[in-house]
């Protein structure tokens, strides 16, 4: 070893030099490699993120027209419901408003009254536990 160029703690430093020097040339090219690929797909990362705002992010994305639309339906079946009960209690009120017979039904079945000649007995069928 008497004949080396360089002492021991010499080469042990340039080596660790060159091998810090070949990782950071490694981390750069990948670097380089991974920004030269999102820019070879910038359009398709361009339509990514403008999915991941416009689906999910936005106040008017399509996640939320979405729920939307469902409670829509959920309140037009709900409208429909009242549109036929209405048209039922209307139905029911002409009825009501034309036949001296209709008004004695509901008075006897839904008001319980009765003659003056007859006696009434209301059944409950209710089950109590």
């Amino acid at each position: 070893m008497a004949g080396s160029i360089f002492p021991p703690y010499q080469f042990k430093s340039l080596y660790l030099r060159d091998v810090q020097t070949y990782r950071n040339r490694i981390m750069g090219l990948k670097l380089k490699h991974a920004v030269r690929a999102v820019w070879h797909h910038k359009y398709l990362w361009t339509l990514a993120a403008f999915l991941i705002i416009a689906g999910i992010l936005d106040t008017n994305s399509f996640w939320i027209r979405y729920k939307l639309h469902k409670n829509n339906e959920k309140l037009k079946a709900e409208i429909q419901k009242y549109d036929e009960k209405y048209a039922r209690d209307s139905r029911e009120l002409a009825e009501l408003q034309s036949c001296p017979e209709a008004v004695e039904k509901v008075a006897r079945v839904r008001l319980f009254m009765k003659t003056a000649d007859e006696d009434v007995y209301v059944i409950d069928e209710t089950k109590q536990d």
